[in-house]
């Protein structure tokens, strides 16, 4: 069997393609649908910039970074019955510039009371910011990204497996 590990890593790729693509467009759904859900007083419980140290190698060197993500959590009464959510939109605000984190958390001071819009048909899925923004539709980009690389990987093992077959026993 001739570069096993390109259809192997073909799979892969497909399978973490399909799935980042399926919760991208998920979240693109839901974000769009955020527009017109209904909404409610919210009172910030927690806001803070967490920090996330990432490390990864390359070859022998070691190379850290650290990740600043908002961590908003607020709380809202729906029918009677309280929730608890973090979710300030869809889509990523996570940043190597802390600053950026900062401005989201800025925004929602612990505790304020401020607006949440929550799916009426699941009231425990709630944003404080409706809409899409550029990062909604990064999952989806990665997803498709991987999809087609995958894709093409595979279509190449494929393609080499028919031009060069295994030879058996004579």
């Amino acid at each position: 069997m001739k570069k096993p590990w390109s259809v192997v890593f073909s799979l892969a790729f497909l399978a973490l393609g399909v799935t980042v693509t399926v919760l991208g467009v998920r979240d693109l759904v839901r974000a769009r649908a955020s527009a017109g859900w209904a909404s409610t007083e919210a009172a910030v419980r927690s806001s803070e910039v967490a920090k996330k140290r990432h490390t990864s190698w390359t070859g022998r060197r070691r190379r850290t970074s650290i990740v600043y993500s908002p961590r908003v959590r607020y709380e809202y009464v729906v029918d009677g019955r309280t929730y608890t959510c973090d979710c300030v939109s869809f889509g990523d605000h996570s940043s190597s510039d802390a600053a950026r984190a900062q401005k989201v958390v800025n925004r929602y001071p612990k505790g304020t009371k401020v607006t949440a819009y929550y799916d009426p048909e699941d009231p425990r899925l709630a944003v404080l910011e409706t809409g899409t923004s550029w990062s909604t539709y990064a999952p989806l980009g990665i997803g498709l990204l991987f999809v087609v690389i995958g894709g093409l990987v595979l279509l190449g093992a494929i393609r080499g497996r028919l031009r060069h077959p295994a030879r058996g026993p004579a």
